[in-house]
Order: structure tokens, then C-alpha cells, then sequence
């Protein structure tokens, strides 16, 4: 599977996938929901919401009050659940990941679902690729645009996903 990584505002900025695609968009509780966009080759759209922070750094800037609104394990199986049913595997040649900024969420979310979806060490890609969207559609290595990945939700997700498999 193919993976991107986009920012909200990307999502709207007039950019028309030429490959089908599945679109997973990461909110910001404090903030509105981002826009999806109206794509052609929009073929499902999976939305969900957390802080882009670490329970260390949240509990020091917020105390305890919120720490349920960092990802859950809740979420983190829908998300692989999403991400390994069949209509995405059958009909979607890439999913595109989108956060507020695209550099954190966004590729803890894409480098744990290209482990799921393709094993062990196919994750790499993330911290040794940048490319736009166009060169993520004609490729066939995993690109991304840019990236940090948040390793709190990026670990989250592998953990979810070995529970899975146990």
C-alpha cells in the first residue's frame, strides 16, 4: 500500500489524487473539524480526533484533566481495523494520512498502519523519504512529504497491533 502524508490545509489546496484513494483525518480536539476534500478518487474517509502530544508533556502542561483525549487504545484499533478491512486492500491504491501541520500525527498514523498492512521494517520510509503527492502516486517505494512522528501515538498503534495478532 502507498501512503502520503498531508497537512488540513493541503487536503483543500485544489490537489486532485490521480489514485484511488482512502483519506484518514486527525483532528485537533480544540479545533474544528478539518474539510474533506471532494476528490474524485475519494474512495472512503475515515475521521478521528486526538492531541498531538505525549501523556509526559501533556501531564506537565495540562495536568490529568485531558489525558483522555490523547489517542486511546479505542482509537487506535479503529484505525487498524480501517485500515485492514477489505474494501480499503481492494479498492484504494493509497491512503493518505492527514493531520493539522502533517508532520506529527499523520506519520506516527502512516508508519504503524505500513507495518500492519506490510510487516516488520516497512515503516522506514517516514524517516528517510520527502516527496509531494504527485511522486507518492508515481512511485512504488512508500513516500512521504515531511515528517516527526509523534513515537507516543506511533508506539500506541504497534502495541494495538500486537495485541491483535496475539
Amino acid at each position: 500500500m502507498k501512503f502520503c502524508i498531508m497537512s488540513h490545509t493541503e487536503l483543500t489546496s485544489g490537489i486532485q489524487p490521480c489514485l484511488p484513494i482512502a483519506l484518514i483525518i486527525i483532528d485537533n480536539p480544540d479545533d474544528p473539524p478539518a474539510e474533506q476534500p471532494k476528490w474524485d478518487k475519494l474512495v472512503v474517509c475515515y475521521r478521528t480526533c486526538f492531541y498531538d502530544l505525549t501523556p509526559r508533556v501533556f501531564r506537565r502542561v495540562s495536568g490529568e484533566k485531558y489525558i483522555d483525549k490523547l489517542i486511546s487504545n479505542e482509537q487506535a484499533d479503529e484505525l487498524i481495523r480501517f485500515a485492514i478491512q477489505s474494501s480499503i486492500i481492494d479498492k484504494v491504491e493509497m491512503i493518505i494520512v492527514s493531520c493539522t501541520g502533517g508532520i506529527s500525527r499523520s506519520p506516527a498514523v502512516a508508519a504503524a498502519l505500513s507495518v500492519v498492512l506490510d510487516g516488520p521494517g516497512m515503516d522506514m520510509w517516514v524517516w528517510e523519504s520527502k516527496t509531494t503527492l504527485e511522486d507518492c502516486q508515481t512511485h512504488t517505494k512508500y513516500e512521504a512529504c515531511r515528517w516527526q512522528p509523534n513515537l507516543y501515538v506511533y508506539a500506541k498503534l504497534i502495541k494495538r497491533w500486537r495485541v491483535w495478532r496475539l
